[in-house]
C-alpha cells in the first residue's frame, strides 16, 4: 500500500514550499532575465494541463508543478549575443 502511495504522490509539502520527488524536467526553456513569471500549459491542447503562471520570486529558475517543465532565466550576456546576431 505505501509503495502505491509513493508512486501516486509526486510532491511533498515542506512549510509553504514544495519539493519534487522524482519528476525531472524534460528540457530547459530559457526566458528573458527580466521576466518575473512564465505561463505553462504543458504541451497544450488535450495533452496539456491547466494554464498556470509560475513566479520566479528571486530565483533563477522555476519548475512547473504539473509537468515539471523547467524555465530558467537567461543571463544577460547570452541575451546580448542573441540580440546582436
Amino acid at each position: 500500500m505505501s509503495d502505491t502511495i509513493g508512486h501516486i504522490v509526486n510532491l511533498v509539502m515542506v512549510g509553504d514550499d514544495h519539493v519534487e520527488t522524482g519528476m525531472q524536467p524534460s528540457k530547459i526553456i530559457r526566458v528573458k532575465s527580466s521576466d518575473a513569471s512564465v505561463a505553462c500549459d504543458g504541451v497544450g491542447g488535450a495533452l496539456g494541463h491547466p494554464l498556470v503562471y509560475l513566479q520566479f520570486e528571486g530565483n533563477e529558475s522555476v519548475d512547473c508543478y504539473y509537468c515539471s517543465q523547467r524555465y530558467t532565466k537567461a543571463d544577460q550576456s547570452s541575451e546580448q549575443a542573441h540580440a546582436s546576431a
